[in-house]
């Protein structure tokens, strides 16, 4: 078609800038949320642990969470933060193993699937990331950043009706304007060319202005509209 090659070059721009999301906030670990007169040692290092990562002193922080993991070793919240670490100093294939343990031993914590997706779509590895977002899923049917990866993957691998119906799941919330851009991409590929511009105008009146690709999508809008 036409249009795939244009296509193709917005999808790579988006998918590792969402890909590479801000990480998303972690639950408070089991030991947290025992309430005790006495005292907790893990608790306690996690607290400083967690100020130290807050405060943006990696290294400290870093010592104190491993010492979090041999303190309370079935629980992966630490290894969520050493994720988050090992991403902020970009070494990405650290911080998956960190998270991919995190979310054996802490299966329901939806954060660590979402952050596993987001480096497997950095590494075009989108047949796992494919899984791992419906495993993440299973967990938390509404995870909207969840859904906005899915929609991504699914638009990679040419399934675009799939791609279309679950972005179209997260249209209401104005913080995914982005999914228009790509239901509208889907619908080109669909050849339903008034849906295509329908979605496209939608993302063009909710995009801020200076968003990278706006020109590019308003010319496409105009180019459709031609024809």
């Amino acid at each position: 078609m036409k249009y795939v090659h244009l296509v193709g070059v917005f999808l790579l721009s988006l998918a590792v800038i969402t890909g590479c999301a801000k990480e998303t906030e972690a639950p408070a670990p089991i030991a947290q949320e025992k309430k005790s007169e006495t005292s907790n040692p893990v608790k306690e290092k996690f607290d400083a642990a967690l100020a130290l990562y807050n405060s943006e002193k990696m290294g400290e922080a870093k010592s104190a969470f491993e010492e979090c993991v041999k303190l309370d070793a079935s629980n992966g919240i630490y290894e969520y933060y050493l994720g988050n670490i090992s991403r902020k100093q970009n070494d990405l294939s650290k911080a998956l193993s960190y998270y991919q343990n995190a979310v054996t031993k802490s299966p329901d914590m939806i954060e660590g699937y979402n952050n596993i997706v987001a480096i497997q779509m950095l590494n075009q590895d989108f047949d796992n990331a494919l899984l791992t977002a419906n495993k993440g899923l299973q967990v938390k049917p509404d995870f909207a950043d969840l859904k906005f990866k899915l929609g991504q993957i699914y638009f990679v691998q040419n399934k675009f009706e799939e791609s279309v119906k679950v972005l179209s799941e997260i249209t209401n919330d104005p913080k995914y304007f982005e999914a228009y851009r790509f239901i509208g991409f889907g619908y080109m590929q669909l050849n339903k060319k008034q849906e295509a511009v329908t979605s496209m105008k939608k993302y063009l009146d909710l995009a801020p202005e200076g968003t990278n690709t706006k020109v590019e999508v308003a010319n496409l809008v105009k180019e459709l509209e031609s024809k």
